[in-house]
C-alpha cells in the first residue's frame, strides 16, 4: 500500500513509501525501479526532497526523521 509520493526538483525520480516502510525511487522517463531503501521505521508517513535535489527526508512514528545523501 502506497503511503506517500514526491518528484525530485528536477522532476527526474518519483520517490514513493509504502506501509511496509520502503522507500523507492523510480525513474520517470523510463518508469523503472531504481534504488530501495529499508530504513526499519514502519510506517513512513511523509518524504520530502531537499529543494536542492541532493537530499531525502522521510518521517515515521513517533517523529523520528531519517536524512541522507542521494549522491
Amino acid at each position: 500500500e502506497l503511503r506517500g509520493l514526491t518528484f525530485s526538483p528536477e522532476g527526474r525520480f518519483l520517490a514513493t513509501i509504502s506501509v511496509n516502510g520502503l522507500v523507492r525511487f523510480w525513474d520517470t522517463q523510463t518508469g523503472t525501479p531504481g534504488i530501495i531503501y529499508d530504513w526499519q521505521i514502519q510506517p513512513l508517513h511523509s518524504i520530502a526532497f531537499s529543494h536542492d535535489g541532493y537530499r531525502a527526508a522521510v518521517g515515521g512514528p513517533k517523529g523520528k526523521i531519517v536524512i541522507w545523501d542521494l549522491e
